[in-house]
């Protein structure tokens, strides 16, 4: 088992971002939900527009320099916000349990293949605020309702993905039959597979990437996960 370096407390801008969604989470973002729960990027690409239109119309009104960077501002407040809907509507659905209670973390599993050959088994432990998300709290080894995007590697030609960024459901809808359904979506047999790798890891859990032997998994004989852009 491989574990590698730790991405902080997640992958909150990402510049080349895909999505492999064998199973999408098709969830309508409530963008006000997700900025209690993510404050940090979205209070500062909020804050953002007043400067990208400051700059342009009130310091300098006559240097197009300005409005360049006005609308540069503009448009990666745009973008951050579309990425943040591709994240829950295209992302993959996968399975995942929270871990521990102090520091809150979660554990997702999925197979970082992408061109259908050798699956490449790996575990996200993940560390997500539970103070804004909908509906009552996970507790300790509650399964979770979870979408992932993927990011490829620098080389196009790569046949892995980078890692992967889960999130819970609960963090962009208020819908509970929607966070239901996502939950449900998830195989029986993913489960069992997410309490493997679990054991494999072992603890105390490390926030990070966790790349497993896929010895651990005798039924994955294959990735079978169309990949596809969003964000």
């Amino acid at each position: 088992m491989k574990d590698l370096n730790d991405d902080g407390p997640g992958i909150e801008i990402e510049d080349e971002v895909e999505t492999a969604a064998a199973n999408p989470g098709l969830v309508r973002v409530d963008f006000a939900l997700y900025w209690r729960c993510f404050p940090i990027w979205g209070t500062l690409w909020v804050l953002a527009l007043p400067f990208a239109l400051y700059l342009p119309i009130v310091l300098y009104p006559g240097y197009w320099q300005a409005w360049c960077v006005g609308g540069g501002a503009l448009l990666a407040n745009l973008v951050y916000w579309f990425q943040v809907r591709m994240h829950f509507w295209s992302g993959n659905i996968v399975a995942c349990r929270m871990i521990s209670e102090s520091p809150v973390l979660f554990g997702a599993l999925t197979d970082l293949n992408k061109d259908g050959d050798v699956p490449i088994p790996a575990l996200r432990v993940f560390r997500q605020s539970l103070g804004q998300i909908s509906g009552m709290p996970p507790r300790m080894g509650d399964r979770c309702a979870a979408i992932a995007l993927y990011q490829r590697e620098k080389d196009p030609t790569a046949r892995t993905w980078k890692t992967f960024d889960p999130k819970l459901a609960s963090s962009a809808t208020t819908d509970e039959d929607e966070v239901l359904r996502v939950l449900g979506s998830v195989p029986e047999s993913d489960w069992e597979e997410l309490d493997v790798a679990l054991r494999a890891v072992g603890q105390p859990f490390r926030k990070g990437l966790h790349l497993l032997d896929i010895g651990l998994f005798p039924n994955w004989d294959g990735c079978e996960i169309p990949s596809g852009e969003g964000g």
